[in-house]
């Protein structure tokens, strides 16, 4: 009796090896199977993102052009607009400059004008 439950039990053992052994395999090419798609979705992924990495770029250079077009049409109106205030200075004060000698000139206008006026009168009556 006893021996038959040592062979029941080794023939059960050897069963569980076998199964476990099945199971093993089945594991292992699951594995292999993970593996190869892991492989092949990496392989994918990566061209995706040069793909993506290419198109990028080419949309890119357009606008890094146009934004050095547009740096360096800043830069010059930056010195335009400097060369135009500088201007602006110098001719605010020439204006002041000029207005001031045009109120000069006419005030002595104005004299001139006053004497001459006096010395044009005629008194009726006086000989001249």
């Amino acid at each position: 009796m006893v021996q038959e439950i040592k062979d029941s039990l080794a023939e059960k053992l050897v069963q569980l090896d076998e199964q476990l052994n099945s199971v093993k395999t089945e594991i292992c090419e699951k594995i292999d199977t993970v593996q190869v798609r892991i492989e092949e979705v990496n392989s994918s992924l990566k061209g995706e993102i040069k793909r993506l990495k290419a198109d990028i770029s080419n949309k890119l250079e357009p606008i890094i052009v146009t934004s050095r077009k547009h740096s360096d049409a800043i830069r010059e109106l930056e010195y335009a607009t400097t060369e135009i205030t500088q201007t602006t200075r110098k001719l605010m004060t020439e204006l002041n400059r000029v207005s001031g000698q045009l109120a000069k000139i006419t005030e002595k206008c104005r004299d001139l004008e006053g004497r001459s006026k006096r010395q044009n009168l005629r008194i009726v009556g006086l000989k001249e």
